[in-house]
């Protein structure tokens, strides 16, 4: 059974909504992440003690992790993209096969035979 073209419609609205929040997300952590490291360069002038360095440390090790974060965002853009065309493919290889040629290929007998014709009352 094909899917409807409302439905692949819909499947990939699904799909580019979803990149989009990602991409979305992403550049917010990125804005709040330049934040960060302009509070970290003012810090570091101003405090700069074993514990100026302790915060500095915990600093460094956040915005590290947005980085591990925003390419976990990025390789899942990627992923959802590329699920996005296999989806699209096949679902318009499907359709073809069934309708585009004018045969049930699963069963080998064309649409226009005379099973599909005895069931449209031909």
């Amino acid at each position: 059974m094909s899917t409807p073209a409302g439905r692949q419609q819909s499947s990939t609205a699904t799909y580019s909504q979803a990149i989009r929040n990602l991409e979305n997300a992403r550049t917010r952590m990125a804005t709040i992440q330049q934040q960060v490291q302009e509070a970290k360069t003012t810090l570091q002038a101003h405090y700069q003690g074993p514990d100026g360095q302790a915060y500095s440390q915990v600093m460094d090790t956040w915005l590290g992790e947005v980085d591990r974060i925003k390419s976990t965002c990025e390789a899942m853009e990627t992923q959802l993209g590329n699920s996005m065309r296999s989806s699209n493919a096949a679902q318009g290889h499907g359709l073809d096969a069934v309708v585009g040629q004018g045969r049930l290929s699963a069963l080998g007998g064309s649409v226009a035979g005379g099973a599909y014709a005895a069931m449209n009352g031909n």
